[in-house]
């Protein structure tokens, strides 16, 4: 009888351990359980994050890419660049976090033995008006054993010709932002140390050059130039290379003829092209020279880092 009460109250107390949600009572228990099932709950989490960044290496699996890196002025604080130039932030008010790169995510659903699928979702394209060239995509994470419900999915978008992109690369773009999207809806504590942007900044508070809504054919005023050219000095002036680079002219110049296949830039659509370029980090300052894609990539602060997944499997 005696073993009997005793395997019972052990039993009772592994379902005390366990995590519970408010939905399922938490707020009835008493305070000495919830401390005991918090307590488990926090050792478990920490136990799981150990192990999953144990296997995780920084420059291969998650990083700043080139280009994308954090910038911080002489007081410690992060720059961000807002409304034509950059601004500096206290890092108590926001911290820079690195992305996890292609090759992060495909780490992440091996060891997680996630298998992932991918469709297109038209209804996505049709709620922002199918514009031209938008292609969505949709990345449903299942049990690799033998899920046939999906865990865990996310939605990632791209737009042919965006950065030179042909179809095939396009369709790559949007697998790998589904695949991200999926993996941090999916384990939401990998947002707590991973950025969860991939539009050119990287999570690094660099942006891209400011969009503008001006039609592409809108000519660029000497204003514009005169701005271009001092955007690009800062950001000469900010840079760990900067003492050994040419002059801000001279790597605009470099940028103009790669970029535009000519001599200057007329339109405000192109001043964008070219400042985006620089900063991105595609032209190496000392020399002027473009840096391979397979250096720094036309995606590089997209995470294209690595091969996209083309199968759906596991890896």
């Amino acid at each position: 009888m005696s073993d009997t009460i005793e395997t019972t109250e052990i039993v009772q107390r592994v379902e005390v351990l366990r995590p519970i949600s408010v939905r399922d009572g938490m707020q009835l228990l008493s305070v000495a359980d919830q401390q005991m099932v918090l307590t488990e709950y926090d050792a478990r989490r920490k136990n799981f994050i150990e192990w999953l960044l144990g296997h995780f290496k920084q420059g291969v699996h998650y990083g700043f890419p080139p280009g994308c890196e954090a910038k911080y002025d002489e007081q410690g604080n992060l720059l961000i660049y807002s409304k034509g130039g950059y601004k500096p932030y206290p890092t108590s008010q926001w911290k820079p976090k690195p992305t996890i790169y292609n090759t992060g995510l495909r780490l992440a659903q091996d060891l997680l033995k996630l298998r992932a699928e991918y469709i297109s979702d038209i209804e996505a394209v049709k709620e922002f008006g199918s514009p031209q060239g938008m292609i969505a995509r949709r990345c449903k994470l299942y049990d690799a054993n033998n899920g046939t419900t999906p865990v865990g999915e996310g939605l990632g978008i791209a737009i042919l010709g965006e950065k030179g992109r042909d179809a095939n690369t396009t369709i790559k773009m949007a697998n790998i932002r589904a695949l991200r999207d999926a993996i941090l809806n999916t384990i939401p504590m990998l947002s707590e140390l991973f950025s969860d942007e991939h539009n050119g900044d990287a999570g690094t508070g660099v942006k891209d050059a400011p969009q503008t809504d001006e039609s592409a054919d809108t000519q660029a005023s000497a204003k514009d130039k005169a701005k271009l050219l001092t955007d690009i000095r800062e950001h000469i002036r900010r840079s760990p290379n900067g003492q050994d680079a040419i002059q801000a002219t001279d790597l605009i110049m470099c940028a103009i003829n790669n970029e535009l296949r000519k001599e200057r830039i007329d339109t405000l659509k192109e001043l964008h092209q070219v400042r985006e370029a620089i900063i991105a980090g595609r032209y190496d300052m000392a020399t002027g020279d473009r840096i391979p894609d397979e250096v720094v990539g036309e995606e590089v602060c997209d995470d294209e880092l690595f091969d996209a997944p083309t199968n759906g499997q596991a890896h």
